[in-house]
Formats: C-alpha cells, sequence, structure tokens
C-alpha cells in the first residue's frame, strides 16, 4: 500500500474440444484497493467532579481506523504538557492508550469546569492522515452558577439568628431589623467575607440574656451562612446551647460526740459542696444559739433547746435535755440568686441506767444447801459505766 493503491488483473480460460478443431475463449477483469488512513480518539479521566489541588489522570484512546500502518503516533492536549503512549506504531485495526496528568487550582474551581481539547496526528503508511480529535468537560464540586456568582459577589450573610427556650415557643430575633429590642444581638461581622475552598474565617455576634432566659434554664442559639442571592448554596447550620448559672450549695453537719456531759466541748464539721454549675466565694457558715443570742458566722458550740442551769436534776440523774444546732451556708454577695443550704444536728444528753435482774439455781432448799445467785446487769442509758459495783 506504499504506492497508495493496489491493482489486481485476473483472466480466466475456457476449452473447448471438438472433432479436428479447438476452441479457445478467454476473459479479464482488475479490482483497485486505495489506500486509507485514519484515526479515532476518545478521552476519558478518572474523576467525574474536583476540587482544588485534585490530580486528574487523563487516558486517550487511540485506534487506526484505516487500511495502512501509521508511525509516529503524537497526542496533544491543550492543558497537559505530555501525553505519553504505550506504542506509536499501529498497524490497521489495533488500537493504543496513551495517557497525560492535570493538576486542578483554585482558578479551575472558580470557573466551574475544566475542558480539554486533544488530539493525536501520525505518519502512515501512503496518503495524508488528518488529526482526530476528542474533548472532554470535568465540573467543579460546586455548581457552576454559585462558583460565577461566588467569583463575582463577596460572601456576605446576616446568619438568621433564633432563640430557643425550653417550654416556650419559638421565638426568632432578626439581627437586620432596625429598633426593636435593644438586648438583642449585634450583627454579625465575619473577618473574610470571600472564601476559597477548604479556607475558613471567624465571624463574631453578641447576646444580652434576659431573667426569662435564666427562669428557663438555658439558651439554645441555631444559625446558618450561606449567601442570600445564591440559592443553589445549601445553608451550613449550627446550634450551641449554653445553661444558665446555677449556684447550688448542700450542707453536711457532723460532730465528734454522739452524747454530752455538763462542761463537754463538742466540735462541729460543717461539710460544704458546691452542687452547681458555677464557682462560689465568700462561703459563710452560720449556726443558730439560743433565741436570745444572735447568729454568728462561725462554728457555734452548745445550743441547748431549753434553759436548765445543771444537767442533772436533785435526784442526781441525767435530765431530759438535748443539743440541736441548726447551720446554713450561703454566699454574702449572692443573697438573691443562692439559696442557703441548711442541716441541723440533735445531740441527746448523756443518759446512764442499769437494769438488774437476780436469778437463783434452786427455787427450794434444804439445810446446808449450797445457792448461787445469779445477776444480770444491763446497761440502758447512752453512755457507757465502769466500776460496776
Amino acid at each position: 500500500m506504499t504506492n497508495g493503491s493496489i491493482t489486481n488483473t485476473a483472466t480466466g480460460h475456457a476449452h473447448r474440444y471438438l472433432v479436428g478443431q479447438t476452441l479457445v475463449n478467454s476473459n479479464s477483469d482488475s479490482v483497485t484497493v486505495t489506500a486509507g488512513s485514519a484515526l479515532t480518539l476518545k478521552k476519558s479521566a478518572d474523576a467525574t467532579t474536583y476540587d482544588a489541588n485534585q490530580l486528574i489522570t487523563y487516558s486517550y484512546l487511540v485506534t487506526n481506523t484505516g487500511n495502512v500502518t501509521i508511525t509516529d503516533l503524537a497526542v496533544t492536549d491543550d492543558k497537559i504538557a505530555l501525553v505519553t503512549c504505550t506504542d506509536t506504531t499501529l498497524a490497521a485495526g489495533a488500537h493504543t492508550t496513551c495517557t497525560g496528568t492535570y493538576t486542578t487550582d483554585q482558578g479551575d474551581v472558580d470557573h466551574g469546569s475544566v475542558t480539554n481539547n486533544a488530539s493525536v496526528t501520525g505518519t502512515p503508511a501512503a496518503g495524508n492522515l488528518a488529526p482526530a480529535t476528542d474533548s472532554l468537560t470535568i465540573d467543579a464540586a460546586v455548581p457552576p452558577d454559585a462558583q460565577e456568582e461566588r467569583r463575582r459577589h463577596d460572601l456576605r450573610r446576616q446568619p438568621a439568628h433564633h432563640l430557643l427556650l425550653p417550654g416556650h415557643q419559638h421565638r426568632q430575633r432578626h439581627d437586620h431589623r432596625p429598633g426593636g429590642d435593644r438586648r438583642q444581638d449585634r450583627p454579625r461581622t465575619c473577618t473574610d467575607t470571600t472564601l476559597a475552598a477548604g479556607a475558613h474565617t471567624t465571624c463574631t455576634g453578641t447576646y444580652t440574656t434576659d431573667q426569662g432566659d435564666v427562669d428557663h434554664g438555658s439558651v439554645t442559639n441555631n444559625a446558618s451562612v450561606t449567601e442570600l442571592r445564591l440559592p443553589a448554596i445549601s445553608p451550613g447550620t449550627d446550634s450551641l446551647t449554653i445553661d444558665a448559672a446555677v449556684p447550688l450549695l448542700t450542707l453536711k453537719k457532723s460532730a465528734d460526740a454522739t452524747t454530752y456531759d455538763a462542761n463537754q466541748l463538742i466540735t462541729y464539721s460543717y461539710l460544704v459542696t458546691n452542687t452547681g454549675n458555677v464557682t462560689i466565694t465568700d462561703l459563710a457558715v452560720t449556726t443558730t444559739r439560743s433565741p436570745s443570742s444572735p447568729a454568728r458566722t462561725r462554728p457555734s458550740r452548745l445550743v441547748r433547746t431549753r434553759p436548765a442551769p445543771d444537767l442533772h436534776d436533785r435526784s442526781g440523774r441525767c435530765g431530759p435535755w438535748l443539743v440541736t444546732n441548726n447551720a446554713s451556708v450561703t454566699e454574702l454577695r449572692l443573697a438573691g440568686n443562692l439559696a442557703p443550704a441548711t442541716d441541723s444536728l440533735t445531740i441527746d444528753a448523756a443518759g446512764p441506767a442499769l437494769t438488774l435482774k437476780k436469778s437463783a439455781d434452786a427455787t427450794t432448799y434444804d439445810a446446808n444447801q449450797l445457792i448461787t445467785y445469779s445477776y444480770l446487769v444491763t446497761n440502758t442509758g447512752n453512755v457507757t459505766i465502769t466500776d460496776l459495783r
């Protein structure tokens, strides 16, 4: 096929023999095949969408659809500097795959898509060869219209602010609304209003709580961000709940004695625990004394529930006296916000008491009979008794 065509001529003969003569008939024909060089190119990629700084590998399927051998195959791409092929010579009907890579940038993301135009050519054994072409478009991960709008406009969004109070209706507060409650959030401000892919910025806003927020126990703030002019962008949302400050104390009182006698020193301990969610300072423990004595801000001494000059009656036995000590703890500066924790402790006066039960090992006796007596002594009081006799 190097000459461009092939001509094939054929001749047919037939013989007929008659008596005394020979008849010869002949005929001929020719077929010409013309050299035809042609290539096809099919382009594909390993990605259907892309982000910034993403490596995309392109494949180029080159097929020799002509009838002559093609050498010196070369694929060019308007976005790829080098495309390599496993084979550069293709016989008629053969094919090969070439590859090339491209790394996207932020400009590609902002543009919304990347279109690669490729072509392949070579040297045919005969005739002329027209380049084969193909193109492929890959969209950016963000919709193209949104990318175009973002390219032309700053990202300016006043996120909607929602205040959700437990047990009450959902109250929406719009910061851009003129007038209204001065305690609601100031407009949110952002350090940056244009964000490249993967970038971030910090926005700030303020809200002043009121007594209603404290009464409800928490404030839930729901926020969203988007660009108002770009409905194709899905808003980003988040919420944050802050609990109201709950100052709370518990008080547990104990003593180093369970009963007492006259002139006995009793030491009281006051276990104060902060069971709230805020720090409490300036703690003060107060104890109640007799009705005629003022409250004191230090651990108290004994407090009798009724006056008695002596803890013993005329018979010398302990009387029915009690000591009750009432205590409370609070923070001196939070009289209206912190409920005092209280506890009381009652200590009984010492009450010594004995019982005696006598028995014998005989119910009758004779002369010169030894009888053994038993004495069951029981301490029925609330103090230890020594030196029994």
